[in-house]
Protein backbone atom coordinates (compact mmCIF):
# COMPACT_ATOMS: atom_id res chain seq x y z
CA UNK A 1 0.00 0.00 0.00
CA UNK A 2 1.03 3.45 -1.00
CA UNK A 3 0.25 6.42 1.07
CA UNK A 4 0.86 10.30 0.71
CA UNK A 5 1.66 12.03 3.56
CA UNK A 6 1.43 15.40 2.17
CA UNK A 7 -2.36 14.75 1.06
CA UNK A 8 -3.02 13.85 4.68
CA UNK A 9 -1.02 16.21 6.29
CA UNK A 10 -2.99 18.80 4.49
CA UNK A 11 -6.28 17.11 5.03
CA UNK A 12 -5.74 17.09 8.94
CA UNK A 13 -3.95 20.24 9.88
CA UNK A 14 -4.56 22.66 7.02
CA UNK A 15 -7.32 25.79 7.55
CA UNK A 16 -8.86 26.57 4.78
CA UNK A 17 -8.30 30.33 3.33
CA UNK A 18 -11.11 31.87 4.83
CA UNK A 19 -10.83 30.31 8.25
CA UNK A 20 -10.45 31.93 11.48
CA UNK A 21 -6.83 31.49 13.03
CA UNK A 22 -6.43 28.30 15.14
CA UNK A 23 -5.65 28.30 19.17
CA UNK A 24 -3.99 25.91 20.77
CA UNK A 25 -6.06 24.74 23.75
CA UNK A 26 -4.66 23.29 27.51
CA UNK A 27 -7.44 21.05 28.09
CA UNK A 28 -7.18 17.35 26.51
CA UNK A 29 -10.05 15.32 25.57
CA UNK A 30 -11.94 12.88 27.31
CA UNK A 31 -9.85 9.58 27.54
CA UNK A 32 -6.80 10.70 26.07
CA UNK A 33 -3.75 8.47 27.22
CA UNK A 34 -1.24 9.16 29.37
CA UNK A 35 1.65 8.18 31.15
CA UNK A 36 1.81 7.62 34.98
CA UNK A 37 3.93 7.58 37.87
CA UNK A 38 2.22 5.49 39.94
CA UNK A 39 -0.06 6.51 42.66
CA UNK A 40 2.65 6.32 45.43
CA UNK A 41 5.91 8.38 45.03
CA UNK A 42 8.07 5.81 46.54
CA UNK A 43 7.36 3.77 43.17
CA UNK A 44 8.35 7.02 41.18
CA UNK A 45 11.35 6.73 42.52
CA UNK A 46 12.23 3.22 42.46
CA UNK A 47 11.85 3.53 38.71
CA UNK A 48 14.29 6.17 38.75
CA UNK A 49 11.77 9.22 37.37
CA UNK A 50 13.55 12.56 38.60
CA UNK A 51 10.74 13.73 39.51
CA UNK A 52 10.06 13.18 42.60
CA UNK A 53 13.89 12.90 43.17
CA UNK A 54 15.52 10.47 45.72
CA UNK A 55 14.49 12.14 49.22
CA UNK A 56 11.38 13.48 48.49
CA UNK A 57 8.72 13.71 51.38
CA UNK A 58 5.49 11.87 51.56
CA UNK A 59 2.97 14.78 50.53
CA UNK A 60 0.11 15.41 53.13
CA UNK A 61 -3.40 14.03 53.48
CA UNK A 62 -4.43 17.27 52.92
CA UNK A 63 -2.63 18.21 49.71
CA UNK A 64 -5.18 16.60 47.28
CA UNK A 65 -8.11 18.41 49.29
CA UNK A 66 -6.52 21.34 49.36
CA UNK A 67 -6.54 21.51 45.63
CA UNK A 68 -9.84 19.70 44.91
CA UNK A 69 -11.41 22.21 47.21
CA UNK A 70 -9.43 25.20 45.90
CA UNK A 71 -10.88 25.75 42.43
CA UNK A 72 -8.49 27.07 39.86
CA UNK A 73 -5.46 28.06 41.42
CA UNK A 74 -1.98 29.45 40.31
CA UNK A 75 1.02 27.03 42.10
CA UNK A 76 1.71 30.42 44.32
CA UNK A 77 -2.18 30.24 46.27
CA UNK A 78 -1.69 26.41 46.58
CA UNK A 79 1.12 27.37 48.72
CA UNK A 80 0.20 29.52 50.68
CA UNK A 81 -2.63 27.37 51.74
CA UNK A 82 0.12 24.28 52.49
CA UNK A 83 2.45 26.58 54.22
CA UNK A 84 4.39 23.10 55.65
CA UNK A 85 4.75 21.48 52.43
CA UNK A 86 5.73 24.77 50.48
CA UNK A 87 8.24 25.15 52.90
CA UNK A 88 10.09 22.59 52.16
CA UNK A 89 12.76 22.93 49.41
CA UNK A 90 13.90 19.76 46.60
CA UNK A 91 16.70 19.51 44.89
CA UNK A 92 16.19 19.18 41.17
CA UNK A 93 19.06 19.27 38.48
CA UNK A 94 21.12 21.57 40.43
CA UNK A 95 18.57 23.73 41.98
CA UNK A 96 15.64 23.56 44.46
CA UNK A 97 11.95 23.76 44.16
CA UNK A 98 9.09 24.33 46.83
CA UNK A 99 7.63 21.01 47.57
CA UNK A 100 4.31 21.88 46.57
CA UNK A 101 5.32 22.22 43.49
CA UNK A 102 6.18 19.31 42.82
CA UNK A 103 2.78 17.30 44.44
CA UNK A 104 1.49 19.46 41.72
CA UNK A 105 3.56 18.24 39.00
CA UNK A 106 2.96 14.57 40.22
CA UNK A 107 -1.08 14.91 40.45
CA UNK A 108 -0.61 16.10 37.31
CA UNK A 109 1.11 13.10 36.13
CA UNK A 110 -1.62 10.77 37.86
CA UNK A 111 -3.94 12.86 35.92
CA UNK A 112 -6.20 14.21 38.77
CA UNK A 113 -5.68 18.24 38.17
CA UNK A 114 -4.56 19.66 34.48
CA UNK A 115 -3.39 23.20 33.67
CA UNK A 116 -6.33 25.52 33.02
CA UNK A 117 -6.51 29.14 31.94
CA UNK A 118 -3.39 31.69 32.42
CA UNK A 119 -3.27 34.29 35.25
CA UNK A 120 -3.81 37.48 33.96
CA UNK A 121 -4.34 37.61 29.76
CA UNK A 122 -4.07 34.87 27.63
CA UNK A 123 -0.24 35.71 26.79
CA UNK A 124 0.56 35.48 30.56
CA UNK A 125 3.25 32.34 30.89
CA UNK A 126 1.56 31.30 34.45
CA UNK A 127 -1.56 29.29 34.70
CA UNK A 128 -4.06 28.23 36.86
CA UNK A 129 -4.44 24.56 37.81
CA UNK A 130 -7.79 22.69 38.41
CA UNK A 131 -9.12 19.57 39.09
CA UNK A 132 -9.27 17.00 36.20
CA UNK A 133 -13.07 16.95 36.42
CA UNK A 134 -13.86 20.11 37.05
CA UNK A 135 -12.05 21.33 33.72
CA UNK A 136 -13.09 18.27 31.92
CA UNK A 137 -16.50 16.50 32.43
CA UNK A 138 -15.76 13.01 33.86
CA UNK A 139 -12.23 13.30 34.01
CA UNK A 140 -9.70 12.17 31.58
CA UNK A 141 -10.05 8.69 32.71
CA UNK A 142 -8.22 6.60 35.02
CA UNK A 143 -4.36 5.93 34.66
CA UNK A 144 -3.15 2.28 33.36
CA UNK A 145 -2.88 0.05 36.51
CA UNK A 146 0.02 -1.68 37.34
CA UNK A 147 0.70 -5.80 36.64
CA UNK A 148 3.65 -6.06 38.02
CA UNK A 149 6.02 -4.64 41.16
CA UNK A 150 7.87 -2.87 38.50
CA UNK A 151 4.79 -1.19 36.69
CA UNK A 152 6.17 -2.52 33.61
CA UNK A 153 2.38 -3.89 32.29
CA UNK A 154 0.91 -0.11 33.04
CA UNK A 155 4.13 1.74 30.96
CA UNK A 156 3.28 -0.88 28.19
CA UNK A 157 -0.25 -0.01 28.19
CA UNK A 158 0.28 4.25 28.49
CA UNK A 159 3.06 3.47 25.24
CA UNK A 160 0.37 1.84 23.34
CA UNK A 161 -2.10 4.43 23.86
CA UNK A 162 0.10 7.52 23.55
CA UNK A 163 1.45 5.89 20.09
CA UNK A 164 -2.34 5.19 19.23
CA UNK A 165 -3.38 9.05 19.71
CA UNK A 166 -0.08 10.10 17.74
CA UNK A 167 -0.95 7.47 14.72
CA UNK A 168 -4.59 9.35 14.66
CA UNK A 169 -3.17 12.45 14.56
CA UNK A 170 0.03 12.32 12.77
CA UNK A 171 0.07 8.94 10.57
CA UNK A 172 1.90 7.85 7.98
CA UNK A 173 4.16 8.03 10.12
CA UNK A 174 7.69 5.91 10.11
CA UNK A 175 8.93 4.20 13.48
CA UNK A 176 11.78 6.68 13.60
CA UNK A 177 8.97 9.71 13.68
CA UNK A 178 7.32 7.49 16.80
CA UNK A 179 10.45 7.04 18.49
CA UNK A 180 11.92 10.82 18.37
CA UNK A 181 8.41 12.18 18.76
CA UNK A 182 7.63 10.41 22.01
CA UNK A 183 11.49 9.89 23.37
CA UNK A 184 11.45 6.42 23.53
CA UNK A 185 13.74 3.45 23.11
CA UNK A 186 13.78 1.35 19.62
CA UNK A 187 12.40 -1.75 21.79
CA UNK A 188 9.65 0.66 23.86
CA UNK A 189 8.13 1.89 20.05
CA UNK A 190 8.65 -1.54 18.56
CA UNK A 191 6.31 -2.73 21.35
CA UNK A 192 3.82 0.71 20.96
CA UNK A 193 2.86 -0.12 17.47
CA UNK A 194 2.60 -4.12 17.79
CA UNK A 195 0.08 -3.01 20.34
CA UNK A 196 -1.48 -1.05 18.42
CA UNK A 197 -1.80 -3.09 15.52
CA UNK A 198 0.01 -0.71 13.10
CA UNK A 199 0.11 -1.72 9.55
CA UNK A 200 2.92 -1.09 7.66
CA UNK A 201 2.15 0.89 4.36
CA UNK A 202 4.51 2.50 1.60
CA UNK A 203 5.94 5.98 1.50
CA UNK A 204 6.53 8.32 -1.34
CA UNK A 205 10.02 8.19 -1.54
CA UNK A 206 10.47 4.17 -0.74
CA UNK A 207 10.39 4.53 3.26
CA UNK A 208 7.82 2.12 5.14
CA UNK A 209 5.49 4.18 7.03
CA UNK A 210 2.33 3.04 10.11
CA UNK A 211 -1.45 3.59 9.80
CA UNK A 212 -3.74 2.33 12.18
CA UNK A 213 -5.88 -0.60 11.15
CA UNK A 214 -9.06 1.22 11.08
CA UNK A 215 -7.22 4.31 9.20
CA UNK A 216 -6.62 2.66 5.72
CA UNK A 217 -9.02 4.57 3.03
CA UNK A 218 -7.80 7.11 0.96
CA UNK A 219 -7.56 10.69 1.57
CA UNK A 220 -9.92 12.73 -0.31
CA UNK A 221 -8.25 16.56 -1.52
CA UNK A 222 -8.61 18.88 1.05
CA UNK A 223 -8.57 21.49 -1.30
CA UNK A 224 -6.49 24.97 -0.96
CA UNK A 225 -5.51 25.57 2.55
CA UNK A 226 -3.48 28.41 4.30
CA UNK A 227 -3.22 28.38 8.30
CA UNK A 228 -0.22 30.39 9.96
CA UNK A 229 0.57 28.55 13.22
CA UNK A 230 2.33 29.60 16.30
CA UNK A 231 5.96 28.17 17.01
CA UNK A 232 6.15 24.71 18.45
CA UNK A 233 3.05 24.32 16.77
CA UNK A 234 2.53 20.16 17.50
CA UNK A 235 1.72 19.87 13.46
CA UNK A 236 4.84 21.85 12.56
CA UNK A 237 7.13 19.58 15.59
CA UNK A 238 5.09 16.45 14.59
CA UNK A 239 7.97 14.75 12.57
CA UNK A 240 11.48 13.47 12.84
CA UNK A 241 11.48 13.25 9.13
CA UNK A 242 10.12 15.97 7.35
CA UNK A 243 11.10 15.91 3.82
CA UNK A 244 7.14 15.88 2.83
CA UNK A 245 6.25 19.30 3.95
CA UNK A 246 9.79 20.96 4.18
CA UNK A 247 12.96 21.38 2.30
CA UNK A 248 15.95 21.11 4.25
CA UNK A 249 17.13 24.61 2.66
CA UNK A 250 14.16 25.73 3.72
CA UNK A 251 14.12 23.98 7.26
CA UNK A 252 17.33 26.11 8.18
CA UNK A 253 15.37 29.27 8.05
CA UNK A 254 12.35 27.89 10.07
CA UNK A 255 13.65 25.38 13.03
CA UNK A 256 16.99 27.39 15.38
CA UNK A 257 19.68 25.08 16.30
CA UNK A 258 17.96 23.37 18.86
CA UNK A 259 15.34 21.74 16.48
CA UNK A 260 12.68 24.17 17.60
CA UNK A 261 10.33 25.20 15.04
CA UNK A 262 8.88 28.93 14.73
CA UNK A 263 6.41 30.25 13.32
CA UNK A 264 5.07 28.76 10.35
CA UNK A 265 2.81 29.44 6.84
CA UNK A 266 1.24 26.33 6.15
CA UNK A 267 -0.01 26.35 2.89
CA UNK A 268 -1.97 22.74 1.06
CA UNK A 269 -0.01 20.69 3.49
CA UNK A 270 3.25 21.96 3.44
CA UNK A 271 5.56 24.41 5.11
CA UNK A 272 5.71 27.50 2.46
CA UNK A 273 6.98 30.05 4.81
CA UNK A 274 7.17 31.78 8.05
CA UNK A 275 5.91 35.05 10.23
CA UNK A 276 5.74 37.39 13.10
CA UNK A 277 4.06 40.13 14.58
CA UNK A 278 5.55 43.60 14.67
CA UNK A 279 5.50 46.23 17.27
CA UNK A 280 2.84 48.29 15.77
CA UNK A 281 0.71 45.19 15.66
CA UNK A 282 1.36 44.25 11.90
CA UNK A 283 1.50 40.43 10.78
CA UNK A 284 4.59 40.35 8.99
CA UNK A 285 4.92 37.30 6.45
CA UNK A 286 7.96 35.47 4.67
CA UNK A 287 7.20 33.22 1.81
CA UNK A 288 10.23 30.63 0.62
CA UNK A 289 11.20 30.55 -2.89
CA UNK A 290 10.04 27.72 -4.60
CA UNK A 291 8.15 26.50 -1.22
CA UNK A 292 4.40 26.97 -3.28
CA UNK A 293 2.89 27.04 -6.82
CA UNK A 294 -0.79 28.07 -5.97
CA UNK A 295 -1.39 30.70 -8.28
CA UNK A 296 -3.20 32.96 -5.79
CA UNK A 297 -1.42 32.06 -2.70
CA UNK A 298 0.20 35.67 -1.78
CA UNK A 299 -3.34 37.00 -1.72
CA UNK A 300 -4.63 34.48 0.54
CA UNK A 301 -1.35 34.44 2.92
CA UNK A 302 -2.23 38.29 3.09
CA UNK A 303 -5.85 37.82 4.41
CA UNK A 304 -4.46 35.42 6.64
CA UNK A 305 -2.20 37.97 8.22
CA UNK A 306 -4.90 39.83 8.16
CA UNK A 307 -7.33 37.99 10.17
CA UNK A 308 -4.66 37.23 12.74
CA UNK A 309 -4.05 40.88 13.72
CA UNK A 310 -7.47 41.28 13.83
CA UNK A 311 -7.96 39.15 16.61
CA UNK A 312 -4.76 39.98 17.95
CA UNK A 313 -6.24 43.19 18.26
CA UNK A 314 -3.86 45.62 20.53
CA UNK A 315 -2.28 42.53 22.36
CA UNK A 316 1.39 42.25 21.75
CA UNK A 317 4.09 39.34 22.13
CA UNK A 318 7.02 37.95 21.56
CA UNK A 319 7.78 34.34 20.30
CA UNK A 320 10.15 32.15 22.85
CA UNK A 321 11.59 30.13 19.98
CA UNK A 322 11.26 32.39 16.80
CA UNK A 323 12.40 31.25 13.46
CA UNK A 324 15.94 32.14 12.51
CA UNK A 325 14.77 34.62 9.92
CA UNK A 326 12.61 36.74 12.18
CA UNK A 327 15.03 39.62 12.53
CA UNK A 328 14.88 40.38 9.50
CA UNK A 329 10.74 40.25 9.60
CA UNK A 330 10.88 42.61 12.51
CA UNK A 331 13.42 45.04 10.68
CA UNK A 332 11.08 45.37 7.54
CA UNK A 333 13.55 43.40 5.81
Amino acid sequence: MSCSATTRCAARCGCSATSTPRWPTTAPRPGSPRCSTGTSWARSARRGSPIPPPGTPTPPPGSWRCWRSGGRRPPARSGAALPDLAAQQLPVQGGSHPAHSRVLLVLGFEGRVLRARPTGTWINGQYRWATAGSWVPGGIGPAPVPDGDDGSGGARAAAAGLARAYLRAFSPVTRDDLRWWAGWTVATTRAALADTGAVEVGLDGGATGYLLPDDLGPVGDPGPSVALLPGLDPTTMGWKARGHYLSEDDAALLFDCNGNGGPAIWVDGRIAGTWVQRRDGTIATRLFPGAHDRPGVEDDVAAAAERHRAVLGDVRFSVRYPAPVQPELLAGA
